[in-house]
């Protein structure tokens, strides 16, 4: 699940918020660090014989799902099976940091 760094940060922020933390870092290093982080796990997982990687968009989920269940569909067939209780576990009301 691939989602713009920013918007974890924000996420992440917002929880600390209502624990009533305050981060440890200023935003933009977290991003940067956390983007980093994120480049070189995928990097490392796209490289391995032993894993095959389907990066999913996370905003593009939430906007249209059946596409992104169709290709998990492919990636493990007779292992997954798609319909309408998969789709429903989409829910776009979690999705509430899209700023950056």
């Amino acid at each position: 699940m691939v989602r713009p760094t920013e918007q974890v940060v924000d996420s992440q922020w917002a929880m600390l918020a209502r624990k009533g933390s305050q981060p440890k870092s200023e935003k933009k290093h977290l991003i940067e660090v956390q983007e980093h982080h994120s480049q070189q796990i995928r990097e490392v997982l796209k490289k391995s014989e032993r894993v095959t990687l389907l990066e999913v968009s996370y905003p593009d989920l939430v906007a249209d799902p059946e596409p992104m269940i169709t290709k998990i569909a492919e990636l493990l067939p007779g292992r997954f099976t798609p319909g309408p209780a998969v789709t429903a576990c989409v829910k776009p009301r979690l999705f509430r940091n899209r700023g950056g």
